[in-house]
């Protein structure tokens, strides 16, 4: 339905640069995305991607709308392409979504351009939802008809709304890069070189004037454990000393920034996902975590801005207090930390890391993982509450201790472990932090193929795809996108009978909720497509 939208375009030359500080209309923003998606096609070199992106500093604005992991249009191209059929205002008898520019609209879609005049204002209040339901839909389809007023302009509109430029480069990579602009616009937040490891692991002695920028989170995240990372293990414990084992946690991943602000005596302190998403629902966490910073002697970094890594766990009160045998309630912890104005009653702050902020938003650097692990016993050692819990770190120098440690997981049914290397912190995912878990899989039938576009890696042309299956888990729907190969999304997309309605087994963790509250499936991946069906 969608590819004929894409088909006469005409050739863009590449301005220069577009220092202009003026702010530019629509059509013209639209126009210059188009150019700066076009020459971020054009190479492969991330350096180069970051110089084209900072010859047009008129799009930035736009490009952290579109690629903020916290904002929501709510609605989408083919949503908007279905209502625009709906109201008769498609003037082709094809599948295009392009409309002539000239096409007649209703006195009401005309007057909502007045609210619309640029294309940040009707993107932020879709995106605050002060625009819903056919009000988003008309105010849509009246800016369209007012500012896009040619294929070009038209199809970045759609892209745009859909928050998917196609740069060729991965969301991560552009969120990135637009930090890095921001940085070197910012000499107070100016980033390390590139061959730079380290910075100081003594905070800052100024206080941050401004709160940190969550788009941007720079969190440690661990990979899967391999034979030949096991095998390596054991090598660099030979060299630099054991690693740390932990439990690893059913629970919700939490990030706590806290932050001095100019004089204030008291810090400011922020909940938020590993992505930045805000959790208001931890003041009880908040009170221990004030609690400690009040004490004179809870932490050599006191009046420094720090980070706290950790996991919200709900636990089942017939679990008693064996803190080996208790289990995480994953479900309940979800379902409480998203509840709106409410507190969560019974929350448990698993931390297991501090790191300074300026570590933190370097992404890189500072003292040892051991060094870090002292600095946290020695803000938790006097607490006495219910809320605060330091995340036990073993130490293991041999396959015995690790086996003692695996047997364990077996025994009382935990999540699995965390294995982690005594290094300075690292910002993302990383060999030097990995965790052994136990995985689930079920038979499911294929419902129905969701497709998109993707970009060859080998000739750099978009393909249509088949981006994820539909399955049905205790009657609700479920997505899963993993598992398939490069050469079977092809050929699922063009036949799609060749999966529809097919027995697949799926591996996944755990059960989950998914954004509506219902039951869903953590980390769900593609193990097995059954052709002939089932032996």
């Amino acid at each position: 339905m969608f590819t004929s939208i894409f088909r006469h375009q005409r050739k863009y030359v590449l301005y220069p640069r577009h220092y202009s500080t003026e702010v530019p209309s629509p059509t013209k923003l639209l126009d210059q995305l188009h150019q700066l998606s076009v020459a971020v096609n054009q190479t492969q070199s991330v350096t180069g991607k970051r110089q084209i992106l900072q010859q047009y500093p008129t799009c930035q604005a736009i490009l952290k709308r579109i690629y903020d992991p916290h904002r929501r249009h709510f609605v989408s191209s083919k949503a908007v392409y279905a209502y625009m059929i709906k109201q008769n205002l498609k003037h082709q008898s094809n599948n295009d979504k392009i409309l002539p520019t000239t096409a007649t609209t209703t006195t009401d879609l005309l007057s909502a351009t007045s609210e619309f005049t640029s294309l940040e204002a009707l993107l932020d209040a879709l995106s605050s939802r002060q625009l819903t339901g056919h009000a988003a839909l008309d105010a849509i389809l009246a800016f369209y008809q007012h500012h896009c007023t040619n294929t070009i302009e038209q199809q970045m509109f759609w892209r745009v709304l859909d928050r998917d430029l196609k740069m060729g480069v991965s969301i991560q990579t552009i969120r990135r890069l637009l930090m890095t602009n921001d940085n070197t616009a910012n000499t107070t937040s100016a980033t390390l070189p590139d061959d730079t490891d380290d910075v100081s692991s003594t905070p800052a002695t100024i206080p941050q004037q401004e709160l940190y920028d969550r788009r941007f989170m720079k969190v440690s995240l661990a990979a899967t454990m391999r034979p030949v990372d096991e095998t390596k293990l054991w090598d660099d414990i030979a060299k630099t000393g054991p690693c740390y084992v932990s439990r690893k946690l059913d629970g919700v991943r939490c990030i706590t920034l806290i932050q001095y602000l100019d004089s204030q005596e008291a810090p400011h302190i922020t909940f938020c996902s590993r992505t930045g998403r805000v959790f208001d629902t931890l003041g009880k966490v908040e009170q221990a975590i004030r609690q400690q910073l009040d004490k004179q002697d809870s932490l050599k970094w006191r009046r420094h801005d720090m980070v706290l890594d950790g996991e919200i766990c709900v636990y089942p009160s017939s679990d008693g207090d064996d803190l080996e045998s208790r289990k995480e309630d994953f479900l309940t912890t979800m379902r409480q930390i998203r509840t709106l104005k409410r507190q969560m009653e019974h929350p448990v702050y698993q931390i297991f890391d501090v790191i300074g902020l300026d570590v933190f938003r370097q992404g890189k650097g500072g003292p040892l993982f051991q060094e870090r692990q002292q600095q946290l016993e020695d803000f938790i050692r006097s607490y006495q509450g219910d809320h605060l819990s330091l995340v036990q770190q073993t130490p293991v120098s041999s396959p015995d201790q690790l086996a003692v440690l695996k047997d364990k997981v077996a025994r009382f049914g935990w999540e699995g472990l965390i294995v982690r290397k005594n290094v300075k912190y690292e910002g993302k995912r990383s060999r030097n932090m990995l965790k052994i878990k136990e995985w689930e899989d079920a038979e499911y039938l294929v419902q129905r193929i969701e497709t998109g576009t993707m970009r060859m890696p080998d000739t750099g042309q978009q393909k249509r795809v088949m981006t994820n299956v539909i399955i049905h888990h205790k009657g609700n729907d479920v997505s899963v996108g993993s598992g398939f190969s490069l050469q079977k999304r092809l050929d699922y997309a063009n036949h799609p009978d060749l999966i529809l309605g097919k027995l697949i087994t799926v591996q996944y963790f755990s059960e989950s909720l998914g954004d509506s509250g219902n039951l869903s499936l953590r980390f769900p991946s593609v193990k097995a497509v059954y052709d002939d069906g089932r032996d």
